[in-house]
């Protein structure tokens, strides 16, 4: 919660900047926009690896290699999850990729429906993980 909450913080104050260009910065528009969102990104990525690297280290996860059965079990059962993922990513960003071709106007109005979509659908995807990490 509180990466997330660090992360629309930086969102909002660096999109916010480069878009109005605030502070000396140049005035960006959408692509400040876009400045603002993958900085954000960024920014919680550093966050979570520090965060996994701290829990990881203090709870000795990996102090040792695994063995090559259990190394290819946790393949074989994470494998069709992953790439669910992987061709499920693939496929929003085609999608946005044709969206932006059509234009900037049509590209942000994308962003937005999926952004208010996710409302109806995140929850329910959370619970499922949730409810698959209790059984495994």
């Amino acid at each position: 919660m509180r990466t997330l909450i660090v992360m629309h913080i930086a969102q909002i104050s660096i999109a916010w900047t480069f878009i109005f260009g605030h502070f000396g910065a140049p005035e960006l528009g959408a692509v400040g926009a876009g400045i603002g969102n993958t900085s954000a990104v960024f920014i919680g990525t550093l966050l979570y690896a520090t965060q996994a690297l701290a829990l990881a280290r203090g709870n000795k996860f990996l102090a040792r290699l695994l063995c090559r059965e259990t190394l290819f079990t946790i393949l074989r059962v994470s494998l069709p999850a992953s790439l669910q993922q992987l061709f499920f990513s693939a496929g929003f960003t085609a999608l946005f990729t044709i969206i932006g071709r059509i234009g900037t106007p049509e590209l942000a109005a994308a962003n937005v429906l999926l952004n208010i979509s996710q409302t109806a659908f995140l929850p329910g995807l959370g619970l499922g993980l949730a409810a698959s990490a209790l059984v495994g």
